[in-house]
């Protein structure tokens, strides 16, 4: 009694716009063919663990420039406050002009 090995072949990397429909599959007379399925896995499912590891530490720098873009907004906007309930001038919302300022217009606390 024959028997027959199965044999499964995958083949990764294939470019994003890969139509699977176009997957046909020969071989000589000696070799049966069985199923023939096509799985589109997920990009993080594909790429191995150096490309992994690659990627992760790409998207946590992605992620800490927008940490500290939001923090550099946040401080931008509190200085435009500060600086415009003291009455000093903004430049364009780049920088706080100095002034000079008045102490009897100052409140006391009591």
């Amino acid at each position: 009694m024959l028997r027959r090995a199965q044999v499964r072949v995958e083949l990764t990397g294939l470019p994003a716009n890969f139509d699977p429909r176009s997957v046909r599959v020969e071989a000589d007379a000696c070799i049966h063919v069985g199923e023939v399925s096509v799985h589109d896995i997920g990009h993080a499912q594909a790429v191995g663990g150096r490309e992994a590891a690659v990627e992760a530490k790409i998207q946590a720098r992605t992620d800490q420039k927008a940490s500290w873009t939001s923090t550099r907004r946040s401080a931008e906007l509190v200085r435009d406050y500060l600086a415009r309930s003291s009455g000093m001038p903004v430049d364009g919302g780049n920088k706080a002009q100095s002034s000079t300022v008045d102490p009897q217009s100052l409140s006391h606390c009591d």
